[in-house]
């Protein structure tokens, strides 16, 4: 069995309340999460962290007609994640890292290659990126464990909704008691 600890869009803009698209109430899952990338580091288990890489042109963002204001430019402090480790990093251009256009499409080679049998998830944002990752590593067959008390959605009703998803793709979730 190859378990690794999946870590998705810890990065400042998400995870910090003057960050330019905050997740509500994310700051209180940021201990959660340390405690985490620590304990994977004692056990020597493969880290990664997916992270939004933006230029401002992605058709996301509000101002070219999506979603999202603009976040994670690629440079500024609010691109950064709130640990800084030694991990493998997937950097994309939208919230899902699957898709076939703006995700990262070297993350399915890595779980591939490394053999990997369980993702062990926390981040944000529940409803969308978590929700998105934790699907796509489902559809390759891996099982997916989510930390339910070190993930943080963007509104209550969509993120009920993401979880009922997950665990229709068959998705566990666990609590990270530390």
């Amino acid at each position: 069995m190859v378990r690794v600890f999946g870590f998705i869009d810890i990065q400042k803009d998400f995870m910090n309340h003057a960050g330019a698209l905050y997740v509500p109430n994310a700051e209180s899952i940021k201990g959660n999460i340390k405690k985490l990338v620590h304990f994977a580091q004692i056990f020597n288990l493969p880290i990664f962290f997916t992270q939004d890489q933006h230029d401002g042109s992605e058709s996301e963002m509000a101002k070219n007609g999506g979603l999202f204001p603009l976040h994670c430019i690629k440079g500024t402090s609010g691109a950064e994640n709130i640990i800084d480790t030694q991990a493998r990093y997937f950097d994309k251009q939208c919230y899902d890292v699957f898709d076939g256009k703006n995700g990262n499409k070297n993350i399915v080679k890595w779980l591939k290659d490394e053999a990997v049998t369980e993702v062990w998830l926390a981040g944000v944002a529940t409803d969308y990126c978590v929700k998105a990752a934790a699907i796509g590593i489902r559809k390759l067959g891996i099982g997916v464990y989510i930390f339910e008390n070190a993930i943080m959605g963007v509104a209550p009703e969509t993120t009920e909704s993401a979880i009922k998803e997950m665990k229709k793709a068959g998705c566990h979730f666990v609590k990270c008691d530390l």
